[in-house]
């Protein structure tokens, strides 16, 4: 008998564990795909969705690379624009997409059919009015960054002051070492 529970036990720590919807992650679809047992899924990207346009959103994600020392740009971000998103996803919501494996596109941003979209929630700041995800949106709309033509804006960080009761947002894109610094007041 002890033998078996050792043996279950050290299966167990080898096994992946499974995807679960939460508490902290609301899904953008009723059906969920079990990701563990179809391995025709990849893992999911996570980023934030910066723009909505004709049934698609573009998600980027804050991770910087560089590509550099190969030729390649110095401040990569990954983005897509993926299609089969529900109606509900909005922009300055941080999401975790599933898609298929199979051929990707080459191009930037990639483009993709999401299998699945998780909303992942972040928790109401303390003092604030606003959410985080509702300064995005301000941010994003902002003459600032309408001004800096960003094709593809990343959401590098964001910060909520609560002594003056403001957000901080700050947004690049590819290739740009330059960081814009969005104010949206907590209104």
């Amino acid at each position: 008998m002890t033998l078996l529970i050792c043996i279950l036990a050290l299966s167990a720590c080898g096994s992946k564990p499974e995807r679960s919807i939460d508490s902290d992650v609301n899904s953008g679809s009723s059906s969920q795909p079990n990701l563990n047992q179809d391995k025709s899924f990849s893992n999911g990207f996570v980023g934030f969705v910066v723009k909505k346009e004709n049934n698609q959103v573009l998600v980027t994600n804050p991770k910087v690379q560089d590509f550099s020392a190969n030729g390649g740009e110095k401040y990569y971000y990954s983005a897509f624009w993926y299609t089969n998103v529900p109606s509900n996803i909005e922009i300055g919501q941080k999401v975790e997409v599933w898609v298929a494996d199979g051929v990707k596109t080459t191009q930037y941003p990639g483009r993709d059919t999401a299998v699945d979209i998780a909303v992942i929630q972040i928790p109401q700041t303390d003092g604030a009015n606003l959410t985080e995800e509702d300064a995005i949106r301000k941010a994003l709309a902002s003459k600032e960054v309408a001004a800096a033509n960003y094709s593809y804006p990343v959401i590098k960080e964001v910060k909520y002051d609560v002594s003056k009761s403001r957000w901080t947002i700050f947004i690049t894109q590819i290739s740009e070492e330059k960081v814009l610094e969005i104010i949206v007041e907590d209104k």
